[in-house]
């Protein structure tokens, strides 16, 4: 619509001139046919020296949450690009069509970078490409369009959170595997023996973050898990193939089961078979560690290549 009311201006302009033979008129008309013609060509030379990209390859993300994408900018010149669109897709694993997302943003300086707003709408693993960036002269008339290439991964987590909403059954719950319990040692808390420093090999979703802030020292929990009562989470996997929203479903079913364990006191043994048809398990023995196992079974994208 702009670009059809400067050319009406500019024609306006030039017949006005010489019907009343107006040299004013004239350079009026000059100046504006080579403002255009500065327009057209700005955005053309400026994105000879531009590339956008995520400043990271993967990260995780929280379904729901109002979060934001890093990414950034480079240029070359003085000039600043007031204006910028990146045309994104954004596709869940088990969707066939990704869909397309556009932000809109700026680069300032030869090197900017700039915050996307992203709210997942399901748990999973959802990749994010950026295909290209639109760039747009100084009043936004005219744009040139420049391919990119830069991809991020990201898993996105339920809220930990137990859900009390029906979701269909998708494990097997076994039978209780905590055998005969010895005798409570002093200083025990359930499955929990000690809360102790840092040492090489702890791994870090063993951290009490908490009482690491206040001790200004990486302080660990340690478990005593033959005390601990134990269950067993057996993973069954449908033979068709998941859709995203069945994927959501799986990861909130699963973090529900685990948490509503773990708030009791259970220490919490999830068995899976992976593509090669190879025996996998993980122990929960708290919130991170089931962070650590929807990552692992995001990852490695079992709910479509492991074993049925």
């Amino acid at each position: 619509m702009k670009k059809i009311v400067l050319l009406i201006l500019i024609g306006a302009e030039w017949y006005l001139a010489a019907m009343y033979h107006s040299h004013l008129l004239l350079a009026l008309s000059m100046t504006t046919a080579v403002l255009l013609v500065v327009l057209f060509v700005m955005p053309r030379i400026q994105k000879q020296g531009y590339k956008a990209a995520f400043t990271l390859s993967g990260r995780t993300m929280t379904k729901g949450a109002q979060e934001q994408v890093e990414m950034e900018n480079q240029k070359r010149g003085l000039l600043p690009l007031p204006r910028l669109r990146y045309d994104i897709l954004a596709q869940y694993e088990g969707e066939k069509k990704p869909a397309r997302l556009k932000f809109v943003g700026g680069c300032q300086s030869k090197r900017d970078t700039l915050q996307l707003p992203l709210q997942p709408k399901y748990s999973g693993m959802l990749t994010l490409h950026l295909k290209k960036a639109r760039l747009y002269d100084p009043l936004g008339i005219f744009s040139s369009s420049k391919k990119q290439d830069s991809q991020i991964r990201l898993a996105v987590l339920p809220q930990m959170s137990t859900y009390t909403h029906m979701i269909p059954e998708i494990v097997d719950l076994k039978e209780n595997r905590a055998g005969i319990q010895p005798d409570a040692k002093p200083g025990m808390d359930g499955d929990l023996r000690q809360i102790r420093g840092w040492i090489p090999g702890d791994r870090p979703s063993r951290i009490h973050w908490n009482l690491t802030a206040r001790m200004q020292e990486t302080m660990v929990r340690e478990w005593n898990e033959e005390s601990a009562s134990v269950e067993t989470l057996q993973l069954k996997k449908e033979t068709k193939v998941y859709t995203a929203e069945e994927a959501d479903a799986f990861y909130e079913k699963l973090s529900a089961d685990v948490q509503s364990m773990l708030e009791e006191g259970t220490t919490v043994r999830v068995q899976w078979t992976d593509q090669h048809k190879v025996p996998k398990e993980m122990t929960v023995h708290a919130t991170e560690d089931l962070e650590d196992l929807l990552l692992k079974l995001m990852d490695s994208s079992w709910l479509w290549k492991g074993s049925k």
